[in-house]
């Protein structure tokens, strides 16, 4: 088991994440307007 300082799927997770993590603040912008434009 040899250990690599930067393996390929270590930057493909990361990008991942960042691609989750922005899904869900978008998700959560959308649905803060509806419940504005809905109740406001």
């Amino acid at each position: 088991m040899s250990i690599e300082p930067d393996p390929p799927g270590k930057r493909y997770r990361l990008r991942g994440l960042l691609a989750v993590t922005l899904v869900g603040i978008a998700s959560w912008a959308l649905i803060i307007w509806a419940v504005i434009k809905i109740f406001g």
